[in-house]
């Protein structure tokens, strides 16, 4: 140590500067990594990190050197790198100055999302018709999230801003790190156990793959999946997608326009009540009108003015009808009678005894009637019957005609 010399900061980040920049080593190498957080920034600058198994590095390529790009980077490729370490000397840090980058693969995270995106995919898990509709007049929201991030705040300021009589219920979980997936979804299999809301927002604010993992995750996917409530997944920026936001009811592009699709505007459900509230007047007025019409009418028919009058008649139309039934019973009954009477004369016209009056005989042998010279012989006994007695006689003689 240089006894009584005091440097500032700027002296200490300067002399750091100095010795990386002139570091044989660290003024041309090639890096290989993985890409992470990656950001193009509307200078045209693009900034991320580069990371292995253990460690990462800050990475800046100016825009004049992305020229010679023939790729777009994404996190979660892995590239080779060649630049030159160097300090940022306004925050002290030290970082990777690109120069030229190649792409070489993706990455293990990438892989596992590629992986279990397909899978899920092929098992329906995104399928259209079994989203479930967000209410559009939700009582009560469920915000799984950190307790203490941006995007609860962003999700409880735009609900209350939009509708302050909606309850909101802050569900807090971690949203990174080991053992965040399971947080997550445990706790929205708990929401709809204990039936707290009507829709359920979960999600957390940007990040790298790695920070969002938590909402990749196969457990995380699946509780959505089973949720019978509806799931609003607000996952990062809009540029980011994870397998929650293809799995959830709706995917909001952010935190923010998460906390406009679960609440209606106050003023707009005013509108719609007072709206709804019109047409119902309406309706019933037009139904009240119509019966009361349909009352008049019966009001003012004679038999309501004079009911007497109208009972009167109706026991005079009774008489009519029982006389015109007993008139119909009487010549129905003289109908028969004269049928009757007729059959009578028409029977009696052909009875035995009649033929007998008009002068003709029946002959008989054996108590038989015989009808045909045939059937008799000569000397058969014969009995003919006429109408004041009869004869028996003996055959002696038979002729036919």
């Amino acid at each position: 140590m240089i006894d009584n010399v005091i440097l500032t900061v700027r002296d200490v980040n300067k002399y750091i500067k100095t010795l990386l920049d002139y570091d044989e080593l660290l003024s041309n190498l090639r890096v290989e990594g993985e890409v992470s957080n990656y950001k193009r920034h509307s200078s045209g600058h693009l900034y991320f990190s580069i990371k292995d198994n253990s460690g990462k590095i800050n990475c800046v390529m100016f825009k004049s050197d992305t020229y010679s790009l023939a790729f777009e980077p994404m996190d979660g490729m892995k590239v080779i790198i060649e630049g030159y370490v160097s300090v940022f000397e306004r925050n002290g840090n030290y970082q990777l100055y690109v120069k030229s980058m190649k792409k070489k693969g993706i990455g293990r995270l990438y892989e596992e999302y590629n992986r279990l995106l397909e899978e899920l995919k092929a098992q329906g898990y995104f399928d259209s018709d079994k989203k479930k509709p967000i209410p559009a007049f939700a009582d009560t929201v469920a915000v799984v999230t950190s307790k203490t991030g941006a995007a609860v705040r962003d999700i409880i300021s735009v609900i209350k801003r939009r509708n302050k009589n909606i309850k909101i219920i802050v569900c807090p979980v971690t949203v990174q790190g080991e053992g965040s997936g399971e947080e997550v979804a445990q706790m929205i299999y708990d929401i709809n156990r204990l039936k707290l809301a009507d829709v359920i927002i979960t999600g957390r604010g940007g990040g790298s793959i790695e920070e969002l993992w938590a909402f990749n995750e196969r457990v995380v996917a699946q509780a959505v999946y089973d949720s019978a409530i509806p799931v609003v997944s607000a996952v990062g920026h809009e540029t980011d997608f994870t397998i929650c936001d293809f799995v959830a009811d709706f995917r909001a592009p952010t935190p923010s326009v998460a906390g406009e699709v679960v609440s209606e505007p106050l003023d707009n459900i005013i509108y719609t009540v007072e709206v709804y509230e019109k047409k119902i007047n309406k309706a019933l007025k037009s139904l009240i009108d119509k019966y009361l019409e349909k009352l008049d009418n019966i009001i003012n028919k004679p038999v309501m003015k004079r009911p007497n009058a109208y009972i009167e008649n109706m026991e005079q139309y009774i008489d009519t009808l029982k006389d015109n039934i007993d008139l119909s019973f009487y010549n129905k009954i003289n109908l028969l009678k004269h049928k009757v009477a007729s059959a009578e004369k028409l029977i009696n016209s052909l009875s035995a005894v009649s033929v007998l009056e008009r002068g003709f005989a029946i002959v008989e042998s054996n108590n038989k009637v015989i009808t045909s010279v045939n059937e008799v012989n000569v000397e058969d006994k014969i009995s003919i019957r006429m109408k004041d007695g009869r004869l028996n006689s003996v055959i002696s003689k038979i002729e036919g005609e």
